[in-house]
């Protein structure tokens, strides 16, 4: 049987993710290759579970101040949002206005 183009398979709000030797608890951000995902649960060393990857999250911030509609990126090292593309992962767009001493900001994730 010859596969078909553009089967639907599903919505695509979550995805699976296997948990390193650190775990995972519920809110982390997980970097999974050129995405982010929030963890939808806790999970241990091997658990699979569910990360979001699409809505909008309150997620710690960068001592940088970051414009609604703004693309933001996700520091691995820093684990916070900034504007500072260069090293970091493309988090997706601020949902809101946050001035330098907030401590978060609402981003719209994966956009």
């Amino acid at each position: 049987m010859a596969l078909r183009n553009g089967l639907y398979i599903r919505q695509g709000e979550t995805i699976t993710y296997t948990c390193g030797a650190d775990g995972v608890k519920y809110g982390d951000v997980v970097v999974v290759g050129t995405i982010i995902g929030i963890a939808a649960t806790d999970g241990q060393k091997d658990d699979v579970i569910s990360l979001d990857v699409v809505g909008v999250f309150q997620l710690a911030k960068a001592n940088v101040a970051i414009t609604k509609g703004a693309q933001v990126y996700y520091s691995t090292e820093n684990k916070n949002i900034t504007t500072t593309a260069t090293d970091n992962i493309l988090a997706g767009v601020a949902w809101s206005d946050a001035i330098t001493s907030d401590t978060s900001v609402d981003v719209k994730i994966n956009s």
